[in-house]
């Protein structure tokens, strides 16, 4: 199993969401990761990772 790191995505949900979706390596992969900073602590990551599941995620096209 190989895991590569490619471009970050930086910016508002609308444009990650259509960055991502514009990506054929995203597009292809059966799993995307997420990197989270950590030293903001546990509330802020959730909300990170609850706006990365209702705001970007639908509109990448994700299921």
């Amino acid at each position: 199993m190989r895991s590569r790191f490619g471009r970050s995505y930086i910016g508002e949900p609308d444009v990650i969401a259509e960055q991502l979706a514009a990506d054929s390596t995203v597009r292809e992969a059966d799993t995307v990761l997420v990197t989270v900073p950590n030293q903001l602590g546990v509330g802020y990551n959730a909300e990170l990772l609850e706006s990365i599941l209702t705001l970007v995620a639908p509109d990448a096209g994700w299921r």
